[in-house]
């Protein structure tokens, strides 16, 4: 049967809001039968979506796209400076009531 082609919304970075990207959708048993050339489109093409019963159940991306769109990049304290609060004068304050009664000793 092929892969079909379908249009789909994929974010590509905060930078950029939402924008139409075509993704090929492969039926589950096909792209089993076809791993090796669903990965090499993913390389490709970009992302593959795999659908059962006619449903969207995962996709196959490329390891540059999922290290782009979801790898970890950098810890919380990089995030933090980066933030666009970062420098506003905003305070936070902890709550420190206790979360469970304290033991008595």
């Amino acid at each position: 049967m092929g892969a079909r082609q379908g249009l789909r919304f994929q974010l590509d970075s905060i930078d950029v809001l939402w924008r139409p990207t075509p993704l090929t959708a492969w039926q589950l048993q096909e792209a089993r039968n076809r791993l090796s050339e669903v990965v090499d489109r993913a390389n490709e093409s970009g992302v593959q979506v795999i659908t059962r019963r006619g449903k969207e159940v995962a996709v196959i991306m490329s390891w540059d796209d999922y290290r782009r769109g979801y790898g970890r990049q950098g810890d919380l304290v990089d995030f933090l400076i980066r933030s666009p609060l970062a420098g506003s004068g905003i305070a936070i304050e902890r709550d420190r009531t206790p979360i469970r009664p304290q033991p008595e000793l």
